[in-house]
């Protein structure tokens, strides 16, 4: 994955922040920040209010956060301030998801959204995360419908239109993603 490759690009001396990282180990690099105390998470703080110094982190990275955030545009702001120059910044947002994590999911973001939270960055890439495939199955489960109809009709479904994805555009998958990445650079 995008974020690995970026990790394996960097110095053995580099320091790497993520930002929501939950209970996952990355890599001993990595300053594991969360909202709330966590097995092996390093740092307990608001992603809204980063308690390092500006310019600390050779790379800062986030999966799967900015939608739960109540002030998204801080948060990546805050991100970018403890970023160093010609540090590396990585977002993963949700953008067709339905609600997950409530009640801490306030928004979703489309590529456009996401770059706008990054303005002031060099972006490098952006990219769908997810298949439509994969948000229709999550939207099925969510409303109820597998309940009702079964499995085998959305097993249908999906397979169908995961031969869809596979034939799509790169313009067309990012319209209908589960997901949002951006991969930017700070000036």
């Amino acid at each position: 994955d995008l974020v690995t490759r970026v990790l394996g690009s960097l110095p053995s001396d580099a320091l790497v922040l993520e930002v929501g990282s939950g209970a996952r180990f990355v890599d001993e690099r990595v300053v594991s920040l969360e909202v709330v105390v966590t097995p092996g998470v390093d740092v307990v703080a608001s992603a809204l209010a980063l308690p390092f110094p500006d310019a600390t982190f050779d790379f800062v990275f986030s999966q799967a956060v900015l939608e739960h955030l109540t002030d998204p545009a801080l948060g990546v702001d805050e991100m970018v301030r403890v970023l160093k120059p010609g540090g590396v910044f990585y977002a993963e947002v949700a953008f067709m998801q339905p609600v997950h994590m409530e009640p801490f999911h306030y928004f979703n973001h489309t590529q456009y959204g996401l770059e706008h939270l990054c303005r002031g960055l060099d972006v490098v890439e952006v990219e769908s995360i997810g298949s439509f495939a994969e948000v229709v199955r999550w939207l099925a489960v969510e409303a109820g419908v597998v309940e009702m109809l079964g499995l085998s009709w959305l097993d249908r479904v999906t397979d169908d239109l995961e031969k869809v994805h596979r034939m799509q555009t790169r313009e067309q998958r990012l319209r209908v993603a589960s997901g949002v990445l951006l991969l930017a650079v700070k000036p």
